[in-house]
């Protein structure tokens, strides 16, 4: 399960999950992340898949063509994203260079955005559409 809250307590817990799924891509294999995680108060992570979606951006090639995956749901099966961030590939355009980290708060900038994730006690995601 990408981001999940634990690796999201510090930079160095977050960057260690962000780097081990370059090492996977560069091997030239397949990420699959999965969304949804019941909390242990009974309330949901990512209903809609957006914390998963900043994640991939975060580590998504330059050149990969696309992107998308399958959301599990029981009893029933559901084809994801279930939010706007499908489209976050295409409206954002193509990274303008890897991740940077300034403190706690990782950015990705895009041909038409940016993504940003802040770690610690109040994880952050943050997309922004610059046209």
């Amino acid at each position: 399960m990408a981001a999940h809250p634990n690796r999201l307590k510090s930079k160095v817990l977050y960057e260690l999950e962000l780097s081990s799924y370059e090492k996977v891509l560069a091997m030239g294999r397949s990420i699959f992340l999965y969304t949804d995680m019941l909390t242990h108060n009974g309330g949901r992570w990512d209903k809609d898949g957006r914390k998963v979606a900043a994640t991939a951006m975060l580590v998504m090639p330059a050149d990969q063509p696309y992107w998308g995956g399958i959301y599990v749901s029981n009893p029933r099966y559901e084809i994801w994203p279930v939010g706007g961030w499908a489209m976050w590939s295409e409206q954002l355009g193509k990274p303008l260079g890897p991740r940077k980290w300034n403190g706690d708060t990782v950015t990705r900038r895009f041909e038409h955005g940016s993504i940003s994730v802040t770690v610690g006690q109040n994880s952050k995601f943050n997309i922004s559409f610059e046209y």
